[in-house]
């Protein structure tokens, strides 16, 4: 130290400054990329001329030159120097600022993205991508601790009729309803996820007995007792339920599924509304439906079908004015199949559209064949529940009459009463479309199913037809009868004609006879028969008639009494082919 300055410090401070000015050269020159080098440089030209700043203001003045000029030179090189380098920090932080907001907002949109591509649109439960890890996580988990977990795959019944009579919309909104009501019933532990369509996965975790099972789906299943409101209709929804278990049923998630399934079909072929677990022997019996599915395509391709006829008699006079058109299979290796061997599968599969449209043609042209060969008939088609939710349906059954040239007026349609109850406004209005081309409508099997006397009081119908299993006990079950003289008096304050299905014996004729009944179908007049058989058939049992008639004389017994001494002369048994 010389005198009242330090020259070293000064010089220092001059050092500082220009060591400053050349970090922020410095750093105009780096690349973006070098960021982090760039904030450190002018945080230091910052700070260096803030100290040369204090420094400046701290020094004594030199020999011959005032203390305030030398002060405010020093000063006022550090003061910009640091002015200069925090304008630059500023300008460098300002864009990590904003690029840390746009990170964000990536992070979020792909946060979006992930969710979109492992979670339903829908419903928003998870799809069969994060479906797939989480059976994986399940199994794992299971394995770790020598556990089980169940696997549920539930299906909406006749969820096709809500899509097809609705529309998309309302199946949609149906679905989603679903999944917010199965959602609030489940385990926050368990996964629920749409397996697609109107099929759910749920992956029970934990489990150490089928009673915990059963007790999930019964609360399953109870979530939608309420109706669920569609376009201001009142829609019930049931449930059909497979249930496979790990370790038990599969070792892997795909087999896990594919039991789940087939027992899953098991519960609809049930009857719906319920539930099964697997078994081994399911896995036989959905390799012969897959093979029987296989052979019902070949048929229709190869017409593999034909139709027999049952006549259907007056029970006052026993006149045969009607035959109704029964759907048989020729299989080539299984032999003739009646429909009860395939309808279900053909329903199931889509198949009953081409096989229904074949029936109904053919049908009309034999019935058209039989008036120019002088036997007038008229003929009774059924009716799937698949064909009466076609829009097409009336239209079907124009082209069919149009290209055998019958008169509608000898077509009768017959549908059972659950199909026309499925959708009672829908069949009501598809109905009344068809009974304008002058086809009449039946009800079959009625009194099996549930109708409401409103809707039946709307449909277009012509005949009820009394169910085969009230026939058979009208002898021995007195509510039975009484029962069968309810649906007659029904009928006629409906103005409609009766049909009993199933009769055998003279015995279960006759007591139709007394209860009012008009006509009778069953094997004690005729089995079913080919086209070509029907006309002699009809010839036999009308000469029967009249050669009771002429031995008996103008006090003959009544219609039962002839029709059960036409069974013994014409020799025909209760015996079906």
């Amino acid at each position: 130290m010389s005198g009242n300055y330090n020259p070293w410090l000064v010089g220092l401070g001059v050092v500082v400054a220009m060591a400053a000015y050349e970090a922020l050269r410095a750093v105009s020159r780096l690349a973006d990329r070098r960021r982090t080098l760039q904030l450190a440089l002018t945080a230091g030209a910052a700070l260096a001329g803030a100290l040369s700043c204090v420094g400046a203001l701290a020094f004594p003045a030199l020999p011959r030159m005032p203390m305030s000029v030398l002060r405010a030179t020093i000063s006022t090189l550090g003061v910009s120097i640091a002015i200069s380098a925090l304008v630059r920090l500023l300008g460098l932080l300002y864009p990590l600022k904003r690029r840390s907001r746009h990170d964000e907002a990536l992070e979020q949109a792909q946060a979006r993205l992930q969710h979109f591509a492992t979670h339903d649109a829908l419903t928003d439960l998870p799809n069969r991508l994060l479906l797939a890890d989480r059976l994986e996580q399940a199994i794992a988990h299971a394995d770790r601790n020598g556990t089980r977990f169940a696997l549920l795959l539930i299906d909406l019944d006749h969820f096709k009729a809500v899509n097809d009579s609705l529309g998309h919309a309302a199946g949609d909104e149906l679905l989603a309803e679903v999944a917010r009501r199965l959602t609030a019933t489940v385990r926050r532990s368990d996964t629920l996820a749409r397996f697609g369509g109107d099929e759910f996965v749920l992956i029970v975790n934990g489990v150490a007995a089928a009673e915990e099972i059963e007790g999930l789906i019964g609360k399953v299943c109870e979530c939608l007792t309420r109706p669920i409101d569609l376009t201001d209709l009142e829609v019930h929804v049931s449930l059909s339920v497979g249930v496979s278990i790990y370790p038990n049923d599969g070792a892997d998630r795909e087999t896990l599924l594919k039991h789940a399934d087939v027992a899953m079909y098991q519960a609809k072929r049930a009857g719906r509304n319920g539930y099964q677990f697997y078994a081994p022997a399911m896995n036989a019996f959905t390799r012969e439906r897959l093979v029987l599915e296989n052979d019902l395509r070949r048929a229709v391709r190869a017409s593999e079908f034909q139709l027999l006829y049952q006549p259907q008699v007056s029970t006052v006079d026993g006149r045969i004015e009607s035959a109704e058109a029964l759907i048989r299979w020729n299989h080539p290796r299984r032999g003739l199949l009646p429909a009860a061997a395939f309808i279900s599968l053909a329903e199931e599969s889509g198949l009953i559209i081409p096989i229904g449209q074949w029936v109904l043609r053919e049908a009309c042209r034999q019935a058209k064949q039989w008036r120019l060969n002088g036997v007038p008939l008229r003929v009774a088609v059924n009716l799937s529940a698949e064909q009466l939710r076609q829009k097409e349906l009336p239209e079907m059954v124009r082209a069919a009459l149009a290209a055998s040239g019958m008169d509608p007026a000898d077509l009768e349609l017959e549908l059972t009463e659950t199909v026309v109850m499925q959708d009672a406004e829908v069949s009501v209005r598809t109905l009344r479309r068809v009974s304008d081309l002058g086809v009449s409508i039946a009800v079959d099997d009625f009194g099996t199913g549930y109708s409401s006397l409103s809707y039946l009081r709307r449909l277009p119908l012509r005949r009820l037809k009394i169910d085969r299993s009230f026939v058979r006990d009208i002898l021995t079950c007195r509510e039975t009868a009484e029962i069968v003289r309810a649906i007659v008096s029904l009928a006629a304050s409906l103005d409609l004609q009766v049909t009993a299905e199933g009769v055998e014996t003279r015995e279960q004729l006759e007591a139709l006879r007394r209860l009012g009944c008009e006509h009778f179908q069953g094997f004690f007049c005729s089995a079913p028969v080919a086209a070509a058989q029907l006309p002699g058939q009809i010839a036999e049992w009308q000469q029967a008639h009249r050669r009771l008639g002429a031995r008996r004389g103008p006090h003959a017994a009544g219609p039962g009494d002839d029709a059960g001494a036409a069974q013994d002369l014409l020799g025909i048994s209760g015996t079906r082919p």
